[in-house]
């Protein structure tokens, strides 16, 4: 598939994944208790089964797949959503309220590291566009953030039962940290060819999954109704654009990349 065709493919799937987890969690799971309505489980695996699909072949259509120099005008978007990134991680650091199970300590560690991770990514949005030097070694910050938010909302959930809503966020805040991973490498200059094939696809995995995760919420943040067991354990404005970050950076070869 050529690189068009794959863009093409990723608008289409990205859509039909978010619409389809939206008619899981609002019609398929009793929102009392987590678990699938009698009668729907059938239907909703069906259907979370055409997302997990659409999820594989989107990363297939991106594997190996040649990517154009990013166009003049690429550099500022990705500089933009650098900055607003950065500044969601800040917001996120003064709004966060410790979920169940949660130590004031590791509380602390996770306000400090989000204000941390703004920092870097509202330093390198400056650095895009004005090519103010920055330390490569501080995207390490962004990894340890997304590690203690793994854990912590595992800690949260590990008295829930395991439904669907919390196999999704876990998978979706794994996602945040693998690609702050690949990002930290690409950054460093640590890859091989074999990893440069990988990081595009990996990149759209990341993020479809975390747009897939965040529609219900989002959904549910405007329609301002307590419809989800979970309603208020992501923050939406951060995974949609950290989601247009990603792309920002994966779907085109950027010059200014290390590898």
């Amino acid at each position: 598939m050529n690189f068009k065709k794959a863009v093409i493919f990723l608008g289409c799937a990205a859509p039909v994944c978010a619409l389809l987890n939206c008619l899981v969690m609002f019609f398929t799971v009793e929102t009392s208790s987590g678990f699938f309505r009698t009668g729907y489980s059938s239907l909703a695996v069906l259907m979370l089964g055409i997302v997990a699909v659409l999820i594989i072949l989107s990363a297939v259509a991106f594997s190996r797949i040649k990517r154009p120099n990013s166009p003049a005008f690429w550099p500022y978007i990705g500089a933009l959503l650098s900055v607003a990134l950065g500044i969601c991680f800040l917001a996120e650091a003064f709004k966060f309220t410790p979920l169940v199970g949660t130590t004031p300590t590791l509380a602390a560690l996770i306000r400090i590291f989000a204000v941390l991770s703004g920092i870097v990514f509202v330093w390198r949005g400056v650095n895009e566009l004005s090519f103010v030097p920055i330390l490569r070694e501080i995207y390490i910050i962004p990894i340890i953030y997304m590690i203690l938010k793994v854990v912590t909302t595992f800690i949260a959930y590990a008295g829930v039962a395991t439904i669907i809503e919390t196999v999704f966020e876990l998978f979706a805040i794994c996602a945040m940290l693998i690609f702050t991973l690949n990002f930290a490498k690409s950054q460093n200059g640590i890859t091989n060819k074999k990893g440069a094939g990988l990081s595009a696809p990996l990149c759209v995995v990341c993020a479809l999954v975390i747009l897939t995760q965040i529609a219900p919420y989002a959904v549910n943040y405007f329609a301002k109704e307590e419809a989800l067991l979970h309603a208020n354990s992501l923050f939406t404005p951060t995974s949609v654009v950290l989601s247009l970050f990603i792309i920002s950076v994966s779907i085109f070869k950027n010059q200014k990349e290390l590898d």
